[in-house]
């Protein structure tokens, strides 16, 4: 409980040393605006664009005061009007105009306001800072009468400001959490430890307790194995139904071996058939060898007549055509016996799948029946 009010104390006090860090950081931008900045100023140069030697003067003032702190990064000035007459950053357009910035009216009225440039500081046509900044503005009272003659704008870098704020109490907060994770850690490990040390005494309290405790605990444990029993006897029951059906719907080996056959013979006599179309083939092949060798004999000779030469065409064609028509047979009954084959695998297959699973389902009976014994 103490680690835990240090941490949020810690982390209370981190956020008004942030507030603290941002005061200070005001008062160190309004100082050096007026050691280094307004003295450097008149009313008739604040009128008008800074430029030339004056501009000159003024910038290295400024780099060599103000701009040579790492903290630092943007110095600029704004006219009466709302106009920028003067900026260190070079990106900065020289016609911005921020009549309507309420920052710039606060200084105006005479009052030195900060602000983060997250909080709608920026203008078109001015450099857009890449980190947070803290901008304070400063009125400038250039003459002895103190009348504001315009505001100074003045650009720290925030981390600078909040790492300060953190300086001191970040170590705080980390030994802090680390010491509330080790106490968290310790008082797990002695719960765990309790409960190991209170389990075996209540066993052990169980065992020696006579009496009524001890008969009811026995009662409760006869009545707990009966009921395990009885379930047991009936989830038994029911997958021996089970397999009986799967016994009686599984096909015999005597079915399967008969398939086989079938196929097998089938298999023979699509064989036999393709080799018969395949002998035709030949044959028919030999036949119109012998035909174009007749019908060259008939070519060559100068004693051929027109009819003879149209009887052997005709016999070629029509060697030709019983060819085609044996060879179409050759390959269908070619096809008919791979497709027999590729049958009798896929039955034989089955049929070993089969007898698998009947040897299984008889198994699992067997096994239901033993449980249904031992039960």
């Amino acid at each position: 409980m103490l680690l835990l009010l240090v941490l949020v104390g810690s982390v209370v006090l981190s956020g008004s040393s942030i507030a603290g860090a941002e005061q200070d950081a005001q008062v160190r931008a309004e100082s050096l605006s007026r050691s280094v900045v307004e003295e450097e100023l008149t009313s008739d140069l604040l009128a008008r664009d800074i430029a030339g030697a004056a501009e000159r003067d003024l910038t290295g003032r400024v780099q060599a005061g103000i701009l040579s702190d790492d903290r630092f990064t943007v110095v600029r000035i704004w006219r009466l009007d709302g106009a920028l007459i003067y900026s260190t950053a070079q990106k900065d357009d020289a016609g911005v105009i921020a009549d309507d910035d309420e920052w710039i009216a606060q200084a105006l009225e005479g009052r030195t306001v900060s602000v983060l440039s997250s909080a709608g500081t920026y203008h078109d046509g001015l450099k857009r800072p890449n980190e947070e900044m803290f901008q304070t503005f400063v009125p400038i009272r250039s003459s002895s009468d103190s009348l504001i003659d315009g505001v100074v704008q003045i650009d720290q870098r925030y981390s600078a400001i909040h790492n300060q704020a953190y300086r001191v109490w970040r170590p705080v907060q980390f030994i802090a959490l680390a010491l509330l994770v080790a106490v968290g850690v310790l008082f797990v490990r002695w719960l765990r430890n309790a409960a190991v040390t209170a389990e075996p005494a209540a066993q052990s309290e169980r065992r020696v307790t006579p009496g009524r405790r001890a008969d009811d605990l026995q009662v409760r444990d006869a009545v707990e194995r009966a009921d395990r029993a009885e379930r047991l006897a009936r989830e038994s029951e029911k997958r021996l139904e089970e397999l009986e059906t799967m016994v009686a719907a599984a096909p015999s080996t005597a079915t399967a071996t008969a398939a086989l056959e079938e196929l097998d013979l089938k298999l023979r006599a699509s064989e036999a058939e393709r080799e018969e179309l395949a002998g035709t083939v030949h044959r028919l092949q030999a036949t119109l060898a012998e035909r174009d060798a007749e019908v060259a004999l008939a070519r060559d000779g100068s004693a051929g007549t027109r009819g003879d030469t149209t009887r052997v065409n005709k016999l070629i064609a029509d060697a030709e055509s019983r060819a085609v028509m044996a060879e179409k047979k050759a390959a269908a009954a070619e096809k008919k016996t791979q497709e027999a084959a590729r049958r009798a695998t896929v039955t034989a297959e089955r049929a070993l799948e089969m007898e698998a699973q009947l040897s299984e389902a008889e198994q699992r009976a067997a096994d239901t029946e033993t449980e249904l014994a031992e039960a």
